[in-house]
């Protein structure tokens, strides 16, 4: 495109560059968590970005610009529109934001009573900094709560019957819990 300007004594015309905007920045979070993803820019500072999932970016100075979010499930995020100084642009690129659910899965174990070695329940979570919380949830001991994962049944319990196990795991940035039954 051409700039035109018109002075007292000069006129002229400048081709200008067209501002572009290109997205990256593909990143896994869990839920309720944000991440930001980045838009490279060219052309003439101050920019606006218009972002697919609504938002508009004004009086971005820097580039690249890092734009937050927090999705509540998988999205892609693309700019719909970037402008400079002086004119509208194009854009390309994408940037992914998977969500991980919070999810508890356990490791079953058979534990064979009298004269049984110690065996070791196991839970994982796909979102790391979680607490863990074991109860016995049948069986003579029933309510009984260990406080670690793993929990090693060493004589802490020796169950001598079919025994259920429960695992609590409690997410400690927004205490959301997740339950499994082994």
């Amino acid at each position: 495109g051409w700039i035109h300007f018109k002075g007292s004594a000069v006129d002229y015309k400048v081709e200008a560059i067209f501002p572009a905007a290109n997205v990256y920045g593909d990143d896994t979070i869990c839920d309720d968590e944000a991440t930001d993803v980045y838009v490279a820019l060219t052309g003439f500072s101050p920019w606006e970005v218009h972002w697919s999932d609504g938002d508009i970016d004004y009086g971005v100075t820097q580039t690249p610009h890092a734009h937050e979010v927090a999705p509540d499930t998988t999205e892609s995020f693309a700019v719909t529109m970037v402008k400079d100084r002086y004119c509208s642009g194009s854009s390309a690129g994408e940037a992914l934001v998977t969500v991980a659910p919070f999810v508890v899965t356990t490791t079953p174990h058979r534990v064979i009573a009298r004269g049984w070695d110690p065996e070791v329940l196991d839970a994982q979570t796909i979102c790391v900094f979680v607490s863990y919380q074991w109860e016995i949830l049948s069986g003579p001991n029933q309510g009984y709560i260990h406080n670690t994962n793993p929990f090693t049944l060493d004589g802490i319990y020796a169950p001598d019957e079919t025994t259920d196990f429960q695992v609590t795991a409690t997410k400690s940035t927004t205490l959301q819990e997740r339950t499994a039954t082994v």
